[in-house]
């Protein structure tokens, strides 16, 4: 008989192939099964987080606290058109915080506005389902589908709380520049631990690359209106709290087109293209509150109709040539403007003929500065809107001016017409 050394190896053997093997093996399955089935149902649960349709190709759980995914799709749960295109996503966990590595991401362009609002309004308000701290990275970005494509290289999100609130910092390299455009979000939700009444405040600063205007999301998407080819390139800084939303905007904006920002909106005899140098545009509530900077550019064509207007309204001196004129053809133009309450302030070029300056000239016109400055801005108003019996008309363009437009008292006592005394 085998002595008691060698059977208790063979029970020792026994209970290993009987006992602790099969349940590994048992245990693995489970845990892959586990993991398959929470991996199957990650993209319907990233659905629900984010609001949009999610699909996976393949999921592979890697190593602890890994996973690759291949295949990534989000798109709009409406129309079902894409947003967001990556060929493989890479999840790696360190406690709380989560890092998002992403391979041939692509955006896009026309459903940026959504993927801003999901970062501002979903993500930073819900750290129990993001977790306290995520980071993505993508060495290469697309954004397709706009008037050409644009390339980013190294873009990175992090988002983590603060003491301010949670934060979102977002930094992305545009085609070959060195310097990169930065972006910060900062939320902070009511109630939180003596940190104040909520907030939101967004600031951006564009580096030293121009970005198309047709990019621009919310509450910065009127600059839309400036022309497919306007670009921007500058600061803004923007708060959001229980006042309302104010901020300011510093930069150039170029290749303005007047045909798609002023004369298919308000019927304005004007075309061309111009630069602005922005010094300062302060804003509240879609309101301008003050703006200075330098018009400069062109060519620009500008009909006499609409001079004579502008002259009349500003009380500028205004000449022609004795020759009628359909048209006034203006191969460069640049003056000042500085716009407040209190009006507005023409800055003109000095011509030897006046004090004041030119503001717009040619061998065929020349357009002075208004001797008695500032202006009512009712008087820009009315220029672009030709005045009708009343004071100041009351339309659809016109009331559309003056929501934007900062007025002085004088201003607001034009807006509505005096009541009619019946005797």
């Amino acid at each position: 008989m085998p002595g008691l050394r060698t059977r208790k190896r063979i029970v020792r053997g026994l209970f290993l192939a009987l006992g602790v093997v099969p349940l590994l093996v048992t245990f693995s399955w489970a845990s892959w099964r586990s993991w398959h089935d929470t991996a199957s149902r990650l993209a319907d649960r990233w659905s629900r987080q984010l609001g949009l349709d999610v699909e996976l190709v393949q999921v592979e759980h890697t190593s602890p606290g890994i996973m690759r995914l291949e295949g990534l799709h989000i798109a709009d749960p409406e129309s079902g058109r894409p947003m967001v295109l990556c060929s493989s996503v890479t999840l790696m966990r360190h406690g709380s915080s989560m890092t998002i590595e992403c391979q041939q991401l692509a955006i896009r362009a026309a459903h940026l506005p959504e993927l801003w609002n999901l970062l501002s309004q979903r993500v930073l308000r819900q750290p129990d389902v993001w977790g306290a701290s995520f980071e993505l990275k993508a060495p290469r970005a697309k954004l397709v589908g706009g008037t050409s494509d644009v390339e980013w290289q190294d873009l990175e999100l992090r988002v983590e709380n603060s003491d301010a609130g949670r934060e979102a910092n977002l930094t992305m390299t545009w085609d070959d520049q060195h310097d990169p455009s930065t972006v910060r979000i900062v939320r902070r939700t009511a109630g939180l631990a003596g940190r104040g009444p909520a907030y939101r405040r967004v600031h951006w600063d564009t580096g030293p690359t121009p970005i198309s205007c047709s990019l621009m999301p919310w509450p910065l998407d009127w600059l839309q209106r400036l022309g497919r080819e306007s670009h921007f390139q500058g600061v803004v800084w923007i708060d959001e709290d229980k006042q309302g939303l104010h901020g300011e905007l510093t930069g150039h904006i170029t290749r303005v087109d007047l045909t798609d920002s002023l004369s298919d909106r308000w019927d304005v005899e004007m075309a061309g293209s111009v630069d602005l140098a922005v010094r300062k545009l302060t804003f509240s509530d879609g309101r301008v509150g003050e703006m200075e900077g330098v018009i400069h550019g062109g060519p620009v064509t500008i009909s006499p109709a609409l001079l004579s207007r502008f002259a009349e309204e500003f009380n500028a001196p205004l000449d022609f040539a004795d020759t009628p004129l359909d048209q006034v053809d203006l191969a460069q133009i640049r003056f000042g403007v500085r716009l407040d309450q209190g009006g507005i302030e023409l800055v003109g070029t000095p011509d030897g003929v006046s004090d004041q300056g030119v503001l717009l000239s040619d061998e065929n016109m020349r357009l002075g500065i208004p001797p008695s400055q500032p202006v009512p801005t009712t008087a820009l108003i009315k220029t672009i809107v030709p005045s009708s019996t009343m004071t100041l008309p009351i339309n659809a363009s016109s009331e559309a001016l003056m929501r934007v437009l900062p007025l002085g008292r004088s201003d607001q006592a034009a807006q509505s017409p005096r009541p009619t005394r019946h005797q």
